[in-house]
C-alpha cells in the first residue's frame, strides 16, 4: 500500500526537467514507429521589456520585434518594475509601460543584437 502523503512529498522533491528528443527523423515520425510528435517543439525565452513609452502598445512592440525577423510567441503588458521604496509605499509608476515578451529561443541572439533604444531595459523575465 502507498501512503498518499509520501507519494505527494516524493513528487514535489523531484525536479521537473523538460527533455526534448533530438533524434532526427523524416518529419515528426520515427521511421517504422507510430510514436509521433503532434508538432515540432519550439523552445521559448521570456523577457521583461521595461521603461517603454506609455504610447507604445502590445501590438507596436510585437510588430517591432517581428520586423527584426524574431518569432513572437506572446506579448503582454504587465505592471512596471518598482524600486524597494516604491513597493513599500504602494506606488505603481504611471510614466512608463512594461511588457512580458516571449520569443522563440532560437531568435534570442537576433533580439539581443537589435537596435533597441538605449534607454529601454531588456532582461530575462522574473
Amino acid at each position: 500500500m502507498y501512503n498518499h502523503e509520501q507519494v505527494k512529498r516524493t513528487q514535489k522533491s523531484q525536479s521537473s526537467r523538460l527533455l526534448v528528443g533530438k533524434k532526427h527523423t523524416d518529419g515528426t515520425q520515427l521511421v517504422g514507429s507510430k510514436l509521433t510528435a503532434a508538432k515540432p517543439y519550439l523552445g521559448k525565452a521570456v523577457f521583461c521589456v521595461d521603461n517603454v513609452s506609455i504610447d507604445v502598445t502590445v501590438d507596436d512592440l510585437s510588430r517591432y520585434v517581428r520586423d527584426m525577423d524574431v518569432i513572437v510567441i506572446t506579448c503582454y503588458k504587465v505592471k512596471p518594475r518598482r524600486s524597494p521604496w516604491q513597493r513599500q509605499a504602494g506606488i505603481t509608476p504611471a510614466d512608463r509601460n512594461t511588457f512580458r515578451l516571449c520569443v522563440a529561443r532560437e531568435d534570442v541572439d537576433k533580439l539581443m543584437r537589435c537596435g533597441l533604444n538605449t534607454s529601454l531595459s531588456l532582461r530575462g523575465h522574473f
